[in-house]
């Protein structure tokens, strides 16, 4: 309005040019903001819904790295999508590995409870595994190595968040010690006991402990593998046969040695 006033006025009364150039510049202020701030605002909405996918694809673990304990959270990723063996009847065999081994170890279980068992479980990277899925597992048998680096002895970088959660978990009494009293559970420790014995499999025996505190039922003892004896595969297979016995062939948790042993859970040596 104010410009088309000015461009109707009588010649006479032409403002001076200082006067001029003011109006023009409060001309030029008052239409360039209006595209400029449209163009930041859709800018600044493009970059900000980008975030949420980013987040996502962290993985499970790096979308709570900076959260407190771990209450009951939501869902965020599908359990199981960095490695499976399928559909399972028998339950889940979790691996966390630094090096590869205990993820070799888990597929190589799962293929000889399936091949020799009938028994088909579902191998999943704790990486991508959101354990307050956990609870409504009806197996989980845990294949977990443990690092070595400069501040001492660490669960693999990749199952460090399931470790934390399970630690922190067993000691918030929201949780209880009947938690997980429905999900049966068995730990193979992948470790090297030239470390020393405090630093000897640690991370398998912090997260055996923290189940048990949780309220779940042990399959059978921890096995402790130990890479400097160069006899893990020999502990490895002794192991996996023991827990053989303790699963039946329809996939659920029976009787060992088919019905003539302990219950599996109750007892177990």
């Amino acid at each position: 309005m104010g410009n088309t006033t000015s461009s109707t006025q009588d010649p006479s009364a032409t403002p001076p040019p200082h006067e001029e150039k003011l109006a023009a510049a409060t001309a030029d202020t008052a239409v360039e903001p209006t595209s400029v701030k449209a163009g930041d605002f859709h800018v600044t909405a493009a970059a900000s819904s980008a975030l949420p996918s980013q987040t996502a694809e962290a993985g499970v673990g790096a979308a709570h790295t900076q959260q407190g304990p771990p209450p009951l959270r939501t869902r965020t990723q599908e359990p199981g999508s960095g490695a499976g063996e399928g559909s399972s009847d028998g339950g889940r065999i979790f691996f966390g590995s630094q090096t590869g081994t205990a993820r070799r170890l888990a597929n190589k279980l799962a293929a000889s409870l399936r091949t020799r068992h009938g028994i088909t479980f579902e191998v999943t990277d704790l990486a991508t595994y959101d354990p307050d899925d956990l609870v409504a597992e009806s197996v989980a048998v845990i294949m977990l190595s443990t690092y070595e680096g400069e501040e001492g002895w660490a669960p693999p970088d990749a199952a460090r968040y399931f470790c934390q959660w399970s630690r922190e978990s067993a000691q918030d009494e929201r949780f209880g010690m009947l938690y997980l009293k429905d999900v049966k559970y068995a730990v193979f420790g992948c470790g090297n006991r030239e470390y020393g014995a405090d630093r000897f499999n640690a991370a398998a025996r912090a997260l055996d402990a923290d189940l048990a505190r949780l309220g779940g039922n042990r399959l059978l003892r921890r096995a402790d593998g130990d890479e400097s004896s160069g006899r893990m595969e020999e502990q490895f297979h002794e192991w996996a046969d023991k827990l053989a016995e303790r699963l039946n062939p329809s996939g659920g948790v029976g009787e060992s040695n088919g019905g003539g042993g302990a219950k599996a859970g109750k007892g177990a040596k």
